[in-house]
């Protein structure tokens, strides 16, 4: 069988619609095609990220094709969407030949793309020395910033840890800038054998360059960096901190072998021991003089449990227990903390031990006047109160069903929003949602299933009516949160703003599925909106067929006039639904 070829002219025409990435993967396919296409096709940009055919070539490392696009005087200089040119694409994928001959002809050594980095960022980043030695010779600065944190090409080689980078980036910068961040750079990222180098070129230390070193979490960087330089106080504290946060234990016991003074009145040490340091941390702080007994002042204590419950810091609290620390009197807030970052395992302890939380009460409208007179209802004082009743909303906004479980299960009412007559309250937020878990939750817990909100708060006032919870899933076609409401007391003939009731929106939503639901759960169809619509009006008007004839057939009233004077179907028939008007005709007939 012989094999047929496409013209050349229908090649160049594919390519005139391909983006420059397909097209590169052509030229490739089908050798001798790029001496065909015009001039245009090579400068064509990508949609996406403005690349082009010479991009992708340098991406490659395709310098044949490179030099030809180059033979058709296309700029070697183009930039893409982020600013980025060929030299750096090559620079970055390491490409030496691509790199010289793009210098050759005429390519711009320290163009910056829009974050400000260079082809040298690029090729020092990634380790790429003999790159890095040619953009150099070719003029390239090693000390141009980056726009983000001001970061030169000595701090990316130092940040990847590349030894022999950092050295010829070294031998080539006559002086220290106070700007040069390689030194906490490398301590951040544990680096050692870079900032073994930085200290033997001289480089200037910074205090924040042992906190950097603390961050890391490589007792082997604090070590190098205390015994290089003169670290006052304050700083090898500051690292402590961070040694303890990190849980780093040999960290820690390089920084106490440096002299540090410790003591219970160092706030941010409990905090950092609190939030996320060890037992053994623990261990080693009381052996350098932190003081952890019976005697301990209860401003420690307070501090110390609520950074525990703060940090999730599940065996810390229960030795704090051990020692009898958790109690409502030491840390009024701990509980608080533990519920505002999720931690139910330290929520479990704080109320085996005591902690207290608001009274539940079905009472609702003596809980709102209670809590609004700003009585303290609990051990501690109200605006511990305050605080876990916003925590109880915001677990519930967040869908959390274990932390809103154990605070109703251990007596927040599930009512628990601003008690104000306007507010929309937390059974009616879920609704809407359709979380029929969580609305299992609160109902069960005893929110009020009677209760209305208000959606639009300039209704909300004595003699107004707003929305039940049924209303909002009825209106949003929860058919699985309308029957567990409804299963639960829901009132299904309740009739809130504007006299609408559950009937009245499944007819206006348009879902049969509610409207059945509802009439099986005797919703009565009598009811007039304040308009002296009957649910079969409203059927009636949209021209919403099935829902008239659920409504017909469980014996709504046809011959009932609205406040206008008007049936069902005078209402059909203004609104030019025919095939509604048939239906009543075929009644009446």
């Amino acid at each position: 069988m012989k094999t047929k070829h496409l013209p050349t002219e229908l090649f160049i025409l594919i390519v005139k619609h391909l983006e420059p990435d397909a097209c590169y993967r052509l030229i490739q396919s089908i050798h001798g095609l790029e001496t065909v296409l015009p001039r245009s096709e090579f400068g064509k940009q990508t949609t996406r990220d403005g690349n082009t055919i010479m991009h992708f070539a340098a991406h490659r490392g395709d310098q044949r094709l490179i030099e030809y696009i180059n033979s058709k005087g296309l700029d070697v200089n183009v930039k893409n969407h982020d600013g980025v040119t060929p030299l750096a694409v090559a620079a970055r994928r390491g490409h030496e030949s691509v790199v010289e001959f793009l210098i050759s002809t005429g390519a711009e050594i320290n163009v910056r793309d829009y974050r400000g980095l260079t082809p040298l960022h690029n090729a020092a980043h990634h380790g790429a020395d003999r790159i890095v030695r040619i953009l150099l010779d070719a003029g390239a600065d090693p000390l141009l910033q980056a726009r983000k944190r001001r970061t030169t090409a000595l701090d990316w080689a130092s940040r990847s840890g590349h030894v022999t980078t950092v050295a010829l980036l070294l031998s080539r910068i006559s002086k220290r800038p106070r700007f040069l961040a390689a030194m906490s750079i490398a301590a951040k990222n544990g680096r050692t054998a870079v900032l073994q180098q930085l200290i033997d070129a001289d480089f200037q230390f910074y205090n924040h360059s042992l906190y950097a070193g603390a961050s890391s979490g490589r007792p082997k960087v604090v070590k190098l960096l205390l015994s290089h330089g003169d670290w006052y106080e304050g700083a090898r504290r500051e690292a402590l901190w961070m040694a303890v946060k990190k849980r780093s234990l040999s960290t820690v016991q390089e920084l106490l072998g440096s002299g540090l003074r410790i003591s219970n009145d160092d706030d941010l040490l409990l905090k950092a021991l609190g939030h996320g340091g060890s037992l053994k941390i623990l261990r080693a702080l009381c052996h350098a003089g932190l003081d952890i007994s019976e005697s301990t002042d209860n401003d420690t204590k307070d501090m110390l449990l609520e950074a525990a419950a703060r940090g999730s810091n599940t065996a810390l609290v229960e030795y704090l227990a051990h020692l009898g620390w958790v109690n409502p009197d030491n840390g009024s807030y701990a509980l608080f903390e533990a519920i505002r970052f999720g931690s139910s395992s330290v929520v479990k302890i704080l109320l085996e031990h005591g902690f207290k939380l608001p009274l539940h009460d079905r009472n609702y409208d003596l809980v709102r006047k209670v809590i609004n007179s700003g009585i303290d209802t609990s051990p501690s004082d109200p605006i511990l109160h305050e605080n876990l009743r916003l925590a109880l909303s915001k677990a519930v906004d967040h869908g959390n069903t274990e932390i809103v479980g154990l605070l109703l299960g251990a007596g927040i009412s599930p009512e628990a929003h601003g008690f104000e007559e306007s507010d929309i309250s937390m059974l009616y937020k879920e609704t809407e949602k359709g979380h029929l878990e969580m609305v299992k939750l609160l109902v069960q817990a005893g929110a009020d299933v009677f209760y209305e909100s208000y959606k639009d708060f300039s209704r909300a006032g004595p003699g107004r009516h707003g929305y039940t919870a049924l209303y909002i899933a009825t209106n949003n076609g929860h058919l699985d949160v309308m029957k567990y409401l409804i299963q639960h007391g829901a009132p299904v003939s309740h009739q809130g703003a504007e006299d609408i009731s559950a009937l009245h929106v499944a007819v206006q939503t348009d879902c049969p599925s509610s409207v059945s639901l509802l009439l099986e759960a005797g919703a009565n169809m009598s009811l007039r909106a304040s308009c002296g619509g009957t649910p079969l009006h409203f059927a009636a008007e949209y021209g919403f067929l099935e829902a008239v004839q659920l409504l017909l057939d469980a014996g709504a009233d046809p011959f009932v006039r609205n406040w206008h004077g008007q049936f069902p179907w005078d209402l059909a028939l203004n609104g030019g639904h025919d095939d509604t008007v048939n239906i009543f005709e075929e009644l009446v007939n």
